[in-house]
């Protein structure tokens, strides 16, 4: 049979601390790869932005704040680190993520919030990265076909795309939040 998605979490949770205590230990000879303890923090605060949707919130509230608390946390660590360590990639994929933790909470103004924050970010690197030129706002040149992934860093595009679909399933939950509103002030009537 099929292990449960709870079952795999666990498993999954279990690896991935033994992997930060690893990195995060001083004693440690793994603690001299900073790198490595900013992606470890990064995967685990991942793990529980996702164990937020298999915790029900009101049957369970003392888990599910637990979850959110620790995915922010380790996010918020994953990205000060990388900040210090000049990692602006992975400072920006704790970014994006931790805003994907508000959004799994079902805190929609601060995932906006944290969206806005990491688009900022994401256009002040390639800024920093280009020289800061007008070009490097535009992404695609008209008339010239977009770059192979080999002669461009990919992750800009990953990460505005994660960024954009937050918006958008944003944008759908408050649609939806509003034409609820709707339906209830007006049974049976259609939308405008």
């Amino acid at each position: 049979g099929r292990e449960s998605p709870a079952a795999i979490y666990d498993a999954a949770q279990d690896v991935l601390e033994e992997a930060h205590s690893l990195f995060a230990n001083p004693e440690s000879p793994a603690s001299k790869e900073p790198l490595r303890l900013v992606e470890t923090k990064i995967e685990l605060g991942c793990l529980y932005r996702d164990r937020l949707q298999l915790v029900d919130k009101a049957g369970n509230p003392s888990k599910w704040r637990a979850y959110l608390g620790s995915a922010l946390a380790l996010l918020e660590e994953a990205e000060t680190l990388a900040n210090e360590r000049n990692l602006a990639q992975l400072k920006l994929d704790a970014i994006v993520n931790a805003a994907w933790a508000h959004y799994f909470a079902g805190e929609l103004a601060q995932a906006k919030e944290a969206a806005k924050h990491a688009e900022e970010t994401l256009w002040r690197w390639i800024d920093e990265e280009e020289g800061g030129s007008e070009k490097t706002r535009r992404l695609l040149e008209v008339g010239h076909p977009p770059p192979a992934p080999a002669d461009h860093e990919s992750v800009v595009y990953y990460q505005l795309s994660k960024i954009d679909h937050l918006r958008g399933r944003i944008a759908m939950d408050s649609f939806r939040a509003r034409a609820d509103e709707f339906e209830k002030k007006h049974p049976g009537e259609e939308l405008p």
